[in-house]
């Protein structure tokens, strides 16, 4: 269940970065293990022979950062109350 959009200017927040084979993930979590937002890019496999598959780590930094911002912004939450980022 995710967390209301009450005042959370009292609370702290932690986010989860999941750097995945097809996609970049991310969580915003209060300190009490609450979820309040979660997020989702989807990666590009590149495949330039057969039987081969490769990923643009370039990707990797841009997606997480656009991720975090959307769940900063979806749950209303000042970036000053994060407390820590996880990868």
């Amino acid at each position: 269940m995710m967390g209301s959009k009450a005042d959370r200017s009292n609370l702290e927040y932690l986010v989860g970065i999941d750097i995945g084979t097809t996609s970049v993930k991310a969580a915003l979590y209060d300190t009490n293990g609450q979820c309040y937002a979660q997020a989702i890019k989807e990666l590009g496999l590149h495949y330039p022979k057969p039987g081969w598959v490769e990923q643009n780590p370039r990707d990797f930094y841009p997606f997480a950062c656009q991720l975090v911002q959307q769940l900063l912004l979806e749950a209303n939450i000042n970036p000053k109350w994060v407390l820590a980022i996880t990868i």
